[in-house]
C-alpha cells in the first residue's frame, strides 16, 4: 500500500473505532501516514478522550514531522480527563481540502463523542471501520463482536461500513495466532453484513498472511510500562 489507488477506501473521512486493545490507534496512525504519503492533505483527529494510555497525540512530533496535521484536545488541556474538543474538528469535517482520519474512543461509550459530529459526517462521504481483535475479552466471539458493533453504531449515530481485522497478542503474536483469529472476524463480519476492508499485521508477519489486502504495521503505540 503505497499509492492512493492502493489505499483501502476512497472516502474523504475515515473513522476508526474499536474496543480497548484492538490496535485502533496504531492503525489510525499508519493509515494517516499512508494517506499523506499518497499525496492527500491529511489530518488525524484524536477523539479518543476515554483512554489516556494509547493516544495519537503522543505521536505528534512524528506525525507533524511527516506532514500529517494532528488535531486533539486544545493546548494545555490534553492532560485532563475532560472532553476538551478542538473547534478545528468541525473544520476538517466540513473542509473538502482535508482527508480526515479519526481515532475514536475505544468502546461504545467513547463513540458518544463521535455522535456529536454525526450529522456533519453523515452529510458527506465517510467510512466507519471497526477494528476487531478477537483476543480481547469483550470481542472473543462473533456474537460479542456483533454486539459491540451495534452498540458503537447506536452511540455514534453512524453506520459502520467495514471491519478491519487485527488479531494479535501484542509482542507475542505469531502468524498462527493471526490465522486462528481471522475466522472469528470473518464470521462476525458476515453476521453484520460488512466487508473486511483489510488485515493489519506487524510488518515481519505481513508477508505470511494469505488474506488480502494487508496493512503492514511498524509498532509505535506502546504501553506505559514498556
Amino acid at each position: 500500500m503505497s499509492a492512493a489507488s492502493e489505499i483501502p477506501g476512497n472516502r474523504r473521512l475515515t473513522v476508526f473505532v474499536g474496543a480497548f486493545g484492538s490496535g485502533k490507534t496504531e492503525i489510525a496512525i499508519h493509515y494517516a501516514l499512508l494517506s499523506h504519503a499518497a499525496g492527500r492533505p491529511t489530518a488525524l483527529v484524536d477523539l479518543d478522550i476515554v483512554n489516556p494510555y494509547f493516544r495519537a497525540q503522543d505521536h505528534r512530533a512524528e506525525l507533524e514531522g511527516a506532514g500529517v496535521r494532528l488535531i486533539g484536545a486544545p493546548e494545555g488541556l490534553d492532560q485532563f480527563e475532560v472532553p476538551a474538543l478542538s473547534p478545528e474538528i468541525a473544520g476538517v469535517i466540513g473542509d473538502r481540502h482535508w482527508w480526515g482520519v479519526f481515532d475514536v474512543g475505544g468502546d461504545p461509550i467513547g463513540a458518544r463523542t463521535l455522535g456529536g459530529y454525526s450529522g456533519a459526517i453523515a452529510a458527506g462521504r465517510y467510512d466507519l471501520w471497526v477494528v476487531v481483535n478477537p483476543y480481547r475479552p469483550d470481542t472473543r466471539t462473533p456474537a460479542a463482536i456483533e454486539t459491540m458493533i451495534r452498540r458503537i453504531e447506536a452511540e455514534a449515530r453512524l453506520s459502520a461500513t467495514g471491519v478491519v481485522a487485527n488479531p494479535h497478542l501484542g509482542t507475542e503474536t505469531s502468524a498462527d495466532d493471526i490465522a486462528a483469529g481471522l475466522p472469528v472476524i470473518r464470521e462476525a463480519a458476515a453476521r453484520v453484513g460488512l466487508p473486511i476492508i483489510f488485515v493489519a499485521a506487524i510488518a515481519s508477519l505481513a508477508g505470511r498472511i494469505t488474506d488480502r489486502p494487508v496493512l503492514p504495521l511498524t509498532r509505535r503505540v506502546r504501553t506505559p510500562w514498556e
